[in-house]
């Protein structure tokens, strides 16, 4: 059975760039007409023009299982991402982007709202305030981040609240 690899799978099996296997492409290296690349000619290429005076040292066989190992782990990652015991690196980058662009739209409402919430209010009330805000900002952004961290197969974005509300703080 003639096992073909994607792109991507040939670029992980050796250990390196999907650009240095386009390379490897111009230079010879076997593709077939329908894009995937096969394993035994991609192997012996490699042997002879990668490898050179090595030849011999890594044989069809040891590659094979180096693949087979190689996918079962890459499926064994899948099924744990789909039983929610891991994020995928790309959802806990969206996650996180969300919560802080969050974060962003809280600090920009605050400092919108400032002004008129502390006209008239002397220097004690002013702190007190200021504090209280910045600790539920802050907190506001720690529960997002904890929600990122622990949630496992729920979709739902963390939340942020409106900006522009100055909570004073419950001492």
């Amino acid at each position: 059975m003639e096992i073909n690899l994607k792109l991507k799978e040939v670029a992980e099996l050796y250990d390196v760039s999907q650009e240095a296997v386009r390379k490897w492409v111009e230079r010879g290296f076997p593709k077939s007409k329908r894009g995937s690349y096969p394993l035994k000619e991609g192997h012996d290429w490699w042997k002879e023009n990668i490898i050179g005076d090595l030849d011999g040292e890594t044989s069809l066989a040891e590659e094979k299982l180096k693949y087979q190992k190689w996918r079962a782990s890459r499926e064994e990652l899948t099924v744990k991402e789909l039983q929610g015991e891991l994020i995928s690196t790309e959802k806990v980058a969206d996650d996180l982007s969300f919560v802080l662009n969050g974060f962003k739209r809280r600090i920009t409402g605050w400092a919108r709202g400032l002004p008129g919430i502390l006209a008239h209010k002397d220097e004690r009330e002013i702190y007190r305030l200021l504090l209280g805000e910045t600790y539920f900002i802050l907190d506001e952004l720690s529960k997002g981040v904890k929600r990122i961290v622990t949630k496992s197969t729920k979709h739902k974005k963390p939340g942020i609240s409106k900006p522009g509300n100055i909570h004073s703080p419950t001492s």
